[in-house]
């Protein structure tokens, strides 16, 4: 189980299936938000749009949570980076190549080309990308941070780590991005770049990596408070967003949505919410968060393809387009994705990245095969309570030495 003693920086590892729930929330929040449809209402409209940043900061939030999370195991029990490396590989590069080969075949444009190489969230607008793959720009924030982080990590120490997370990643990407927003040129490009480029966007995965480095403290009654402090900074934000001069507003948008990300986290790791676990752990919010890879990844090019991006279809349309996403990403998850996984997957690779990210109790496998080493090591234990024969019966357990020689001796005569 799980300790709460919030003194220790890395908790001992259990199994969270509210995080499956998350996912859920998350997935969901992305693919209503790009459903907004010139049949809504205005309000309706604009909270579609915030549900795109609160969708995808919930993510960064939990990938840095999670890839620390399976770092620091790793680490402590003395694994290298490559088994990680390796996991990560044939976890999200399959389903990502099998996307850009339909996309490049359905819409061919050598533009294509910037998602091949995790580039899309380093160019200057959305005009350098086709339409159907604007989506992947949050997928090349993530790999930039998988390339990075656990290196840091190995090489940093746990520690160091934590230090330069708090006091060099955090105030770097705020500073950053008010420093951008005064020094580039144009508005729109400064605000696009604050919108996608991993330098701004990694203060939601830096508040989860804090997560994961104070797991015992997050996962603890004591983290209400924190939890009241992540609302009250993002309703600072918000207001911030109000007040602040207008050139500055998205520095505001961006902590806010960070801040509010981590207590939606903190609302399904700590235990003063044990309440609404329940909900979260669900099995339909648990499947969904176990394909939301898939529908992240299929869902944007299917809402392309049924004309929903622009706006101007029948609402009808958006439930056809979620429909068919759903229909695809469960395809994908069940006949591609898993398969592979279980083909190639290498020595160490734990469930947490062979079921969409999350970690599993162990199989029904493993708990059959317990009983059978328990009744072994009875076994071993039973015979090492006799003394071992001489050398005429060495290793053999039963009556003591002196009883056999008497034994055999009698025998002789």
């Amino acid at each position: 189980m799980l300790s709460f003693d919030p003194m220790s920086s890395v908790a001992t590892r259990s199994y969270v299936p509210g995080l499956d729930g998350v996912r859920a929330i998350s997935v969901s929040l992305v693919l209503g938000s790009h459903l907004s449809n010139s049949a809504f209402p205005d309000p309706v409209n604009r909270v579609l749009e915030f549900g795109t940043l609160l969708g995808v900061d919930v993510f960064f939030v939990l990938s840095g949570f999670l890839i620390t999370r399976i770092l620091t195991s790793e680490r402590a029990a003395g694994g290298g980076l490559a088994p990680f490396y390796i996991r990560r590989f044939l976890r999200l590069m399959p389903a990502y190549w099998l996307l850009l080969l339909v996309v490049s075949v359905r819409w061919p444009d050598w533009r294509n080309l910037w998602c091949l190489f995790y580039a899309q969230n380093l160019l200057p607008d959305w005009s350098w990308l086709p339409r159907p793959v604007h989506h992947t720009w949050s997928l090349a924030t993530e790999e930039q941070f998988y390339l990075l982080w656990p290196a840091l990590l190995r090489f940093a120490g746990e520690s160091r780590a934590k230090s330069l997370v708090l006091f060099g990643v955090v105030p770097g990407a705020i500073g950053g991005a008010v420093v951008a927003l005064a020094v580039i040129p144009d508005p729109a490009v400064a605000l696009h770049l604050l919108y996608v480029a991993m330098p701004f966007r990694v203060l939601s995965l830096a508040f989860g990596a804090l997560m994961a480095f104070n797991e015992g403290f997050v996962r603890g009654p004591r983290a209400l408070t924190l939890w009241a402090l992540a609302l009250l900074g993002a309703s600072a934000s918000v207001a911030g967003i109000v007040l602040a001069p207008f050139w500055l507003w998205p520095v505001f948008g961006l902590v806010g949505c960070s801040l509010f990300s981590s207590a939606a986290m903190l609302t399904a790791l700590g235990s003063s919410f044990a309440f609404l676990r329940p909900a979260l752990e669900l099995p339909l919010p648990r499947y969904i968060g176990s394909i939301s890879y898939g529908l992240y990844l299929y869902h944007y090019p299917i809402y392309h393809q049924l004309g929903v991006l622009t706006g101007d279809r029948s609402p009808w349309y958006g439930v056809v387009a979620v429909a068919a996403s759903f229909a695809v990403a469960m395809a994908s998850f069940h006949l591609f994705e898993q398969p592979l996984l279980r083909r190639f997957r290498p020595v160490g690779a734990s469930a947490h990245e062979t079921r969409g990210g999350v970690s599993r109790p162990p199989t029904v496998r493993a708990r059959r095969r317990a009983p059978r080493s328990g009744r072994r090591s009875l076994r071993s234990r039973s015979c090492s309570r006799f003394p071992a024969a001489g050398a005429g019966g060495a290793g053999r357990p039963g009556l003591p030495a002196d009883h056999r020689r008497r034994t055999r001796s009698s025998t002789a005569r």
